[in-house]
């Protein structure tokens, strides 16, 4: 539907969402990243390891942002709930520490008042 509306799009998310909407099966060398194609998730960085940190996905996130500034940006953790409450742990208790989520979700906050709504993160329970 972005594509369609003459709008960009980026994720940084697990391999299957490349395959569901630019190319199956996902190849780990060819389509790991992705960068100014003219399949409909233009941008991506796509994972392929459970175990795949999150602190990276988001840096990884924020690339996009700052670099290919999307109008669409798809963004799928899987250890979210780890990684920050370790990285917050980190950064609390030695005060230093680069949290590139916070980044991430700062830009994004931005991007959504800009745009007159709010942003909120939301945990999915299965």
């Amino acid at each position: 539907m972005a594509k369609d509306s003459g709008r960009t799009t980026a994720a940084a998310a697990y391999h299957w969402v490349s395959e569901l909407y630019n190319s199956a099966p996902f190849n780990e060398i060819q389509d790991r990243i992705q960068l100014d194609t003219e399949l409909p998730i233009e941008n991506g960085f796509f994972y392929f390891e459970d175990h795949y940190p999150d602190s990276h996905l988001f840096a990884e996130a924020s690339w996009l942002m700052e670099k290919k500034q999307p109008d669409f940006l798809y963004i799928h953790p899987m250890n979210v709930d780890d990684d920050v409450t370790n990285l917050l742990r980190i950064q609390k208790n030695t005060g230093i520490g680069y949290l590139p989520w916070m980044h991430c979700y700062q830009r994004l906050s931005r991007c959504a008042k800009k745009a007159g709504t709010t942003l909120s993160l939301r945990r999915t329970m299965e």
